[in-house]
């Protein structure tokens, strides 16, 4: 493990990391949605700050032609910008007597503040992710300025959902992307798609699977009244990660350990289009 997690110099056994590692791994993969769906790139090391993030024009195309020889028709960039990878964090302490509590008496190490840490760091990825952050210049879902946006619908009746995300599913085949597309939508729309699609007596989500070749996934990190549909493939969008999820020894206090769950990432979306909101204003 890295020197900069300063983990030579916590008083934890190695059986004792291993406690915590397991308990922050597993908490981050059953909370995280959007790498369920994204590409990672990396992990490229925690001392890469900045990124380059491409935009490629949608429109360009292919050529036919028996000879292959007229004219150029080179597929490179229309724009770059640099992303600055932001470390996202929460921090948790471990009491000293706990430690010997466990030590002595032979129980395992209570996990829960490195979990709930992890829930925190994790939640704030989805965040970040789905709705950006202008003031750390990451761009989300949300804010990408190529974004297309099609109305909410109406999701109260049967049937809305699955209208309202052809709609979305129109417009992004309509700037040249593919399926399989990916829906993400709050908790409130996603009960919503919980319903019989009319009389088929098939219910309206798995309607909605069908028709975007991909999975439907809900985040509490998404406005009550937004949701998204993307083309999630590493043409399009990737997660670029410099340090994943992992714990680092912060200092000892007044004879109590203080710990950072900490991760260095940021999403770069390469091509307008492939991203559409529903219900954005």
């Amino acid at each position: 493990m890295s020197d900069y997690l300063l983990r030579s110099q916590a008083p934890l056994t190695a059986e004792e990391w291993q406690a915590l590692d397991q308990a922050v791994v597993q908490v981050a993969r059953r909370t995280l949605v959007a790498r369920r769906f994204l590409t990672i790139f990396g992990p490229l090391g925690a001392g890469v700050q900045h990124l380059n993030a491409d935009r490629y024009l949608a429109t360009q195309a292919a050529r036919i032609s028996a000879f292959g020889a007229e004219g150029e028709d080179i597929l490179f960039p229309e724009s770059r910008r640099c992303v600055p990878l932001p470390i996202l964090y929460r921090d948790f302490r471990l009491s000293w007597r706990d430690l010997e509590t466990s030590r002595r008496l032979g129980m395992p190490l209570d996990t829960t503040a490195a979990a709930i840490a992890a829930t925190h760091v994790a939640t704030l990825e989805d965040r970040t992710i789905l709705n950006g952050n202008d003031e750390q210049q990451q761009v989300g879902f949300l804010n990408f300025a190529d974004r297309l946006r099609v109305p909410l619908g109406h999701w109260d009746q049967p049937g809305g959902p699955f209208a309202a995300i052809l709609s979305a599913v129109t417009e992004l085949v309509g700037h040249s992307m593919r399926e399989p597309f990916t829906v993400v939508v709050p908790p409130p729309l996603f009960v919503r798609l919980n319903r019989v699609f009319d009389n088929t007596g098939v219910l309206e989500i798995d309607q909605v699977r069908r028709l975007v070749g991909g999975e439907v996934y809900m985040s509490p990190t998404l406005p009550p009244g937004v949701a998204v549909v993307v083309a999630p493939g590493t043409e399009n969008m990737d997660l670029a990660v410099a340090q994943d999820i992992v714990t680092a020894f912060l200092e000892t206090e007044a004879m109590e350990h203080n710990l950072r769950v900490l991760e260095i990432a940021s999403l770069r979306i390469k091509r307008p289009g492939a991203v559409c909101t529903l219900g954005q204003v």
